[in-house]
């Protein structure tokens, strides 16, 4: 793919064509993109960015600085990530481009949420809300009211978050997309727990785990199996919740994720724990404190809390 695109990019700058040459620059970096070579990607939008100014082609201009920030916001550098994104909104205003101006207005609304700025997260998302839904762009709509529903969740406004999350999931059912439907509903049982309405949150934990399995998405369905263990365990209804803190350890192994093998290992371990079962809690919470320290996870001294008491309760005897 690469060898192609050169070779396109050598032809378009003997015949002087500056659009094919800036098409093919462009091609280049996104491929370099998924790639995970940021820097390659990088340097070959900006030589597009600079052809598409030279030319005057202003939509193509935007559409390069949205990769451009999007190289950035997958890098972690998201301050530089936003003022890109700030500049690509101008142009597509300009334009009047309105489906461009919403992407890059949920473009820094992303950005925000990842910056911990959900205030702010949450303005663009509802601007860039109001375009799509003007443009009857079902998909993009629906994309965005689930994350004016995260946006609302992290600023502690569950019924704010819920009655979002529901208009996501409405339209996702209407538009087949039953991925993201079930992380949809993983995320509304998880308002239902910290709401204690724990029988609700099992429902939905029931309906999106049944999606994750049909559309073969075992990342999501380890974290619904573990949510299931913790309602469950709130529950008092333990052998469930073993069953489904075994389950999710079990397939957070086969998919070779370390964050939920470590989360299901500190779950799994603290159920012992409760039960009286002090060997069994030390082992497995043992595990998770070699993981969450091997990768430095924020709750490992949750971790080694739990692991000193099961050592305690041990030597208590």
């Amino acid at each position: 793919m690469i060898d192609q695109l050169q070779a396109t990019l050598t032809a378009a700058h003997r015949s002087g064509d500056r659009q094919a040459a800036g098409e093919a620059y462009r091609m280049l970096g996104e491929t370099y993109r998924t790639l995970n070579r940021a820097q390659a990607a990088l340097d070959h939008f900006e030589q597009a960015l600079m052809l598409f100014r030279e030319i005057g082609d202003r939509g193509e201009e935007a559409a390069t600085l949205r990769v451009i920030g999007m190289t950035y916001y997958d890098t972690g550098q998201y301050s530089v990530a936003l003022d890109i994104f700030r500049q690509g909104l101008t142009l597509q205003r300009e334009g009047g481009d309105r489906a461009g101006e919403a992407i890059a207005l949920y473009n820094m609304a992303a950005t925000y949420a990842d910056l911990d700025q959900h205030a702010e997260a949450l303005k663009y998302f509802l601007k860039a809300l109001d375009i799509f839904t003007a443009l009857r762009d079902r998909a993009g709509e629906g994309s965005v009211l689930a994350h004016i529903g995260e946006a609302f969740r992290a600023l502690k406004r569950p019924k704010d978050a819920i009655n979002y999350y529901r208009q996501a999931l409405n339209i996702f059912h209407e538009t087949d997309n039953p991925r993201h439907a079930a992380i949809t509903l993983n995320n509304i049982g998880e308002l239902d727990a910290a709401d204690g309405r724990y029988e609700e949150a099992v429902e939905h934990y029931q309906a999106a785990l049944a999606i994750h399995r049909d559309v073969d998405n075992p990342r999501s369905e380890t974290i619904t199996l573990l949510n299931f263990g913790r309602a469950y365990h709130a529950l008092d209804q333990v052998p469930e919740a073993i069953e489904y803190f075994q389950k999710a350890l079990t397939l957070a192994r086969r998919i070779d994720n370390p964050w939920l093998e470590s989360s299901a290992l500190l779950e799994y371990g603290d159920m012992l724990l409760t039960l009286g079962q002090f060997a069994g809690a030390a082992s497995a919470l043992s595990e998770a404190v070699a993981l969450k320290e091997n990768f430095a996870y924020p709750d490992v001294e949750q971790a080694r809390a739990k692991l000193s008491e099961a050592r305690s309760k041990i030597h208590k005897k």
